[in-house]
């Protein structure tokens, strides 16, 4: 019996979230571990699996060190560097890396998490909060 391959393709991958700055700093973040880290990025014993978030996760930022809850709006995957680059520029988004497409997976693509966001997103200047700001929060 003959074994069939799928196909495999080496694709850059970007991404478009908020916040673009850090709050408590204001630097950009533009590429994942010069910039930011993932808070449970890392784990991989299969007993400390983390929860899984809908349409976010948490990041540090490597500069200052804050915590922020990162909004995923868009995930691209395009065929060459100069693409990617240029989407960069042109479009928003961060983080261009090489990832490996799989399959059906070995094509560019679009993925839209959040095709509109309603207001601004604000995020409290001061994290975390007074302990009155909080339970002002609290009681509302």
């Amino acid at each position: 019996m003959e074994e069939k391959r799928l196909e495999e393709k080496r694709l850059w991958k970007i991404e478009k979230f908020i916040p673009l700055f850090c709050p408590k700093c204001n630097r950009k973040f533009s590429k994942q571990d010069e910039d930011f880290v993932l808070l449970f990025g890392d784990v991989i014993e299969e007993s400390k699996v983390p929860r899984r978030t809908s349409g976010y996760d948490i990041i540090i930022c490597n500069h200052c060190g804050n915590y922020t809850a990162r909004i995923w709006l868009q995930v691209r995957t395009v065929e060459t560097l100069e693409e990617a680059e240029l989407l960069v520029e042109q479009e928003g988004f961060t983080n261009p890396h090489q990832v490996t497409g799989y399959g059906i997976h070995a094509r560019p693509r679009t993925l839209i998490f959040n095709e509109e966001i309603v207001g601004p997103v604000f995020i409290h200047p001061h994290w975390p909060p007074d302990k009155e700001d909080f339970e002002d929060y609290r009681a509302s």
